[in-house]
């Protein structure tokens, strides 16, 4: 990762829609070079050509629900995509209250999430050998 890299989180449900929508596509394009491929007859192509078509409507369908910005096909400026990232993306800013235990990087803070973890686990650890040397439930 890039030092100052800004980094986002996205729901579980966005993440999966995103899967699912480019599953969708490879699928739709594998079956398109399947039927390409199985050409022989006039009959064939005007089969890939009639799936072609019903392919690109449904790549329409799908691209109309991304919200992405027309201007971003034609440009490619990552600023055009900024009304959508403030609507999809939650920006994640480290804010901790020491400075100087500020995480570096995302692997650091994950690591020092784990380390809590891991100090948590034995107190739970702990508890529940105290419950059980008192016969508790």
């Amino acid at each position: 990762m890039i030092k100052n890299e800004k980094l986002y989180l996205i729901s579980e449900d966005a993440y999966h829609k995103h899967i699912d929508d480019e599953v969708h596509l490879y699928g739709l394009l594998h079956q398109l070079a399947f039927l390409a491929g199985k050409v022989k007859e006039p009959e064939d192509a005007v089969h890939l050509q009639e799936t072609a078509i019903r392919y690109g409507e449904i790549a329409d369908e799908l691209f109309e629900g991304w919200n992405i910005p027309g201007r971003y096909l034609v440009y490619g400026d990552k600023a055009d995509l900024e009304t959508l990232k403030s609507k999809e993306l939650e920006h994640v800013i480290f804010d901790p209250e020491d400075e100087a235990d500020a995480p570096v990087c995302l692997r650091d803070a994950l690591e020092n999430f784990l380390s809590l973890l891991d100090d948590m686990s034995d107190i739970l650890t702990e508890a529940i050998g105290e419950l059980d040397d008192l016969g508790g439930e």
